[in-house]
């Protein structure tokens, strides 16, 4: 079926005709059949395109190597370093970093050689010598010229080197001087030498009086018919063929030697370079040759002499005057200017067309009738595709001065969407504003080519075109709002908006919007969807890699498992696009990707070869053209980009990486290998590690980055970065190994390099030191024990004399425990005899206070026996009666019993009535009488009998008794003076 429609299709004229065509030959065949025609359709329609080499260029000023300005020769190692003769001294370039190598006598350098073992020869003003490297892998230079006899040796500029057969050829203007063996052999020159040249292992040098004269065993034979150059200078040579060789001279253009003649080389580069003045050649890949100019910058011809490129200020390069050229491993040129070194980066896919080329931000291109458009914020830029390579700028399309958005050639119409509107350009100006509303973008489907719908400032609008020419139908009603990215499918409009997708469906006359209506894609709310876009004719978004298709049947988003699967396994993408071959590119990370469809249907994921471009594209304008099957362009910030697909997806650039430089204490190690042990063990003291990395990967400056671990320190790898170093400080003692790995982008694997180095302990964690922490603890074990015995011995013995001691203090103890229990026993006696006295005087005390009772009783008797009338008695009875009489009297005369209970009080309460006359001195002896009755607890009858008063008169007397004790009413008098 694909064979019988590329027939049909070549029978029909027009893009008109192809769209009637597909729209039958869809009702008959499907949908599937018209997207391969289509994809025919739109590649018969590209025009072809020469090859574009428009090469990257990076350029490096002298401020960035820290040298001068001008730079002669350039040579490389074998590990990929680069050395540029300055006129500073030699620098040398990692990849990564500049450092700069000085000679005695002589600051400037003006040639460079290097040898299969990276001995690096070089030559200055009246100085010559090489640099090598040490122990530590650091260059150290050796002067030659000090070998040459004072009389022979140079004073003026050693101009070129070469290295024939193991023998190393310095050259003057005066002299060559041959290094061989350690030893010097001088050829002094006929007339006078100009510059040299190694071509085939054959050393050539110019004579200005004999012309062309070759190196052979030591002797110099010229060329024949070559005086033809004594008027001018030769600053080149260069085989064509085995029997062929280019001679570039500085004002006389190219001339070819055949063995036996010279003769011009009538060619265009020799036209260009006879007028720009030749500083040299250099062969490119065996196939091409460089011209360094002084007034071109560098000229790139074929073998045949046509040009090819031409680099200079105008596209890119920094200076045009070209003192040396040099090819590196990889196949880049090098230039060394008069004002600062350039890299031409020839590995890389992209061709850049920036300011030079008078482009600004792009936002969209379009190729229409053989020229490419360019949508920029300072207008519509042309350029004819045939003319893509040459150094001529973009023009600008009159009259579009100003915000561009898109361009889209549209059945042979070509639309420009403007900040002031719809544009139709025709003959290289603006045909006509159609909308003069500011517009984003265009869109068309298959089933309506006719049809196109835009977007704008407020909303969309409607065109229609037929033979040539467009019809601006007017503003579609029923939306106001701003919308950037939408699709245009089955007459409605498609987009996003706050993570809901719009659905707006039109009337027939395409004047108004019929319907609304909103899907909730997902209800994830992580979920954030930016872009709608079609595959293969069906609506799709996307958010974290899941696809969502939309299923009309359904009418609502259904996760596409297809096309989830398909980028399973790229970084999240947020906008996706379909070209014509059928290819998805997308946009993730600040990059752009593209699922590359094969033959089979199936998809190639490419993805790094873009690193290059990285974070340089127009936000939400990534657009990618195809030209054809292999041509694209892509805008970004500063110009426009173009590549091929079928070799960028090729492409695996080697990545290199070295731990170039180990820095400990005051020393250095500098490497060359890619893995390496430094097998002196460190000190201690120079524990504090600084790690240098190295990437030769010129094509991949811009990306390379760094990851590194020390085992024995790190637990994982680091994070990715672009700085080339790492300090480790405080390192303990051990065995580490230093692991550094290079991602330059574009490599499918990681490019490695190790350190191993040993770390001693210091001086008081070493061998040595434990094993005399062993015999000092040995030593200090056998004197502590020693030590422990005296201790020991002196203990028991103090020991012994505390038992004594505390033996002879409780013997002492005991013997005042027993005297103390004596005294209390004494003490108890004494208390035990002064309670039986103090009981004994109560008894008595109650005895006196008996007799004074009865005292009472026989006084009270005697009274009532004088109240007896004794006369009215008998003698017997009246003579018993006088003696009853005489007795009582008698008994109560001579009892003493009251002053015997006054003594005995006193003496009982002796220390008492003394407390209480110190206490209050004011008091009588008869109230101390009282407080005493009182003390023992007499009752008020007891003291008023023992003080022959009234009982009334004993209240007043405790009455002032209380006075003068100074007692409130509520005191208790008696238990106050029990207290005293």
């Amino acid at each position: 079926m694909y064979f019988e429609l590329l027939k049909i299709f070549k029978h029909l004229k027009t893009l008109q005709s192809v769209s009637y065509f597909m729209l039958n030959f869809q009702r008959k065949y499907g949908s599937k059949f018209l997207q391969i025609l289509m994809i025919l359709s739109c590649s018969a329609a590209m025009p072809q395109i020469p090859n574009i080499e428009i090469p990257e260029i990076q350029n490096f000023r002298k401020a960035d190597y820290n040298g001068s300005p001008q730079n002669w020769d350039i040579v490389q190692n074998s590990i990929g370093y680069l050395y540029f003769a300055n006129n500073n001294g030699l620098l040398e370039f990692d990849g990564t970093s500049w450092t700069i190598l000085t000679i005695p006598n002589s600051k400037a350098i003006r040639s460079l050689a290097i040898d299969k073992n990276d001995t690096i020869y070089v030559g200055g003003f009246q100085e010559f010598g090489f640099f090598d490297k040490d122990k530590f892998g650091q260059y150290q230079y050796h002067s030659i010229s000090q070998m040459v006899h004072s009389s022979q040796k140079e004073k003026d500029f050693i101009w070129k080197i070469g290295i024939v057969n193991g023998t190393v050829i310095f050259q003057s203007f005066d002299k060559l001087y041959l290094l061989k063996d350690k030893k010097i052999k001088i050829i002094k020159a006929p007339g006078k030498f100009q510059f040299s040249f190694v071509v085939n292992n054959i050393f050539y040098v110019q004579d200005t009086r004999l012309g062309i004269l070759q190196l052979e065993h030591n002797e110099l034979k010229k060329l024949p018919a070559s005086e033809i150059f004594n008027n001018t200078e030769v600053w080149g040579i260069a085989a064509v063929d085995k029997t062929h060789f280019l001679f570039a001279t500085l004002d006389k253009g190219l001339w070819i030697f055949d063995g036996n003649s010279f003769k011009v080389w009538q060619t265009e580069a020799n036209d260009i370079v006879r007028r720009s003045s030749c500083l040299g050649l250099s062969v490119i890949a065996g196939e091409k040759f460089a011209f360094n100019t002084v007034l071109s910058g560098l000229v790139i011809s074929d073998f045949k002499g046509k040009i090819i490129q031409k680099i200079n200020r105008s596209n890119g390069l920094q200076n045009n005057t070209v003192l040396h050229s040099f090819v590196d491993n990889k196949g880049n040129l090098w230039l060394g200017l008069d004002n600062g070194i350039s890299f031409i980066n020839k590995q890389s896919a992209f061709s850049f067309f920036g300011i030079d080329y008078n482009l600004s931000t792009v936002y969209a291109s379009q190729v229409h009738q053989g020229i490419m458009y360019v949508a920029t914020n300072q207008g519509l830029y042309y350029k004819p595709i045939k003319n893509l390579s040459d150094n001529s700028q973009f023009q600008l399309v009159s009259g579009t001065t100003g915000q561009v958005w898109a361009v889209k050639s549209i059945n042979e119409i070509l639309f420009c969407g403007h900040n002031r509107g719809t544009m139709i350009i025709k003959n290289l100006k603006v045909h006509s504003i159609l909308d003069s509303t500011g517009t984003w973008d265009f869109k068309t489907e298959v089933s309506n080519p006719n049809l196109i719908i835009s977007s704008n400032y407020a909303g969309f609008s409607a065109f229609a075109t037929s033979a040539g020419n467009c019809k601006f139908l007017g503003k579609i009603t029923g939306f106001s709002g701003s919308v950037n990215n939408f699709e245009f499918k089955n007459n409605a409009i498609w987009f996003l908006k706050n993570n809901v997708a719009h659905r707006l469906h039109l009337n027939k006359i395409y004047s108004s919007i019929t319907k609304k209506e909103l899907y909730q894609i997902s209800k994830i709310k992580s979920d954030i969807f930016t872009n709608i876009f079609l595959f293969d004719g069906n609506l799709f978004t996307v958010s974290k890699n899941k696809f969502y298709e939309f299923i009309p049947k359904q009418n609502s988003f259904v996760n596409s498992k297809k096309y989830s699967n398909i980028f399973a396994k790229v970084p999240d993408v947020n906008k996706c696009q379909q070209d014509v071959m059928g290819n998805l590119w997308y946009v993730a990370n600040g990059n752009i990707g593209v699922m590359k469809k094969s033959s089979d249907s199936q998809y190639v994921s490419v993805y790094k070869q873009f690193n290059a471009l990285k974070d340089n594209f127009v936000a939400n304008y990534e657009k990618v053209t195809a030209v054809d099957k292999n041509n694209f362009f892509v805008g970004i910030n500063d110009g426009l980009v173009h590549f091929n697909l079928s070799s960028i997806s090729k492409r695996n650039i080697k990545c290199n990486v070295f731990i170039k430089n180990v820095t400990f204490g005051n020393h250095a190690v500098i490497n060359d290998k890619t893995d390496f042990i430094i097998v002196k063990p460190l000190a201690y003291a120079e524990n504090i590690i600084k790690f240098t990395f190295s990437a030769p990967n010129f094509a991949s400056m811009s990306t390379t980055k760094f990851s590194y671990k020390l085992e024995g320190f790190d637990k994982k790898w680091s994070d990715w970065r672009k700085t080339a170093f790492k300090e480790y400080t405080n390192l303990r003692e051990g065995n580490y190994k230093m692991m550094v790995r290079a991602d330059n982008g574009y490599s499918t694997a990681f490019a490695s390099s190790s350190c191993t180095f040993k770390i001693l302990a210091p001086w008081y964690r070493s061998v040595t030191a434990f094993f005399m922490y062993i015999l000092l603890m040995g030593m200090g074990a056998y004197f502590l024990r020693i030590l422990i015995k005296n201790k020991i011995r002196k203990n028991k013995y103090f020991e012994t004399i505390e038992q004594r001691r505390l033996y002879s203090e409780k013997e002492f103890a005991i013997r005042q425990e027993q005297l103390e229990l004596e005294k209390e026993i004494e003490r108890l006696k004494n208390d035990k005899l002064q309670s039986e006295l103090l009981i004994k005087n109560k008894e008595l005390v109650n005895n006196s206070l008996q007799s004074v009772k009865k005292n009472k009783i026989l006084n009270g008797i005697l009274d009532g026996l004088k109240e007896i009338d004794i006369s009215k008695l008998d003698d017997s009875v009246k003579i018993k009666f006088n003696k009853l009489n005489k007795n009582i009297s008698k008994e109560v005369a001579a009892d003493k019993s009251w002053k015997n209970l006054e003594h005995h009080i006193k003496n009982v309460h002796h220390d008492f009535l003394k407390r209480l006359k110190h206490n209050y001195p004011q008091i009588s002896p008869r109230e101390m009488d009282l407080a005493t009755y009182l003390m023992l607890n007499m009752s008020t009858k007891e003291i008023a009998e023992a003080l022959n008063i009234s009982s009334a008169g004993v209240e007043l007397a405790r009455y002032r008794l209380r006075k003068k004790l100074n007692l409130v009413n509520k005191e208790n008098l008696t238990g106050f003076l029990m207290s005293i």
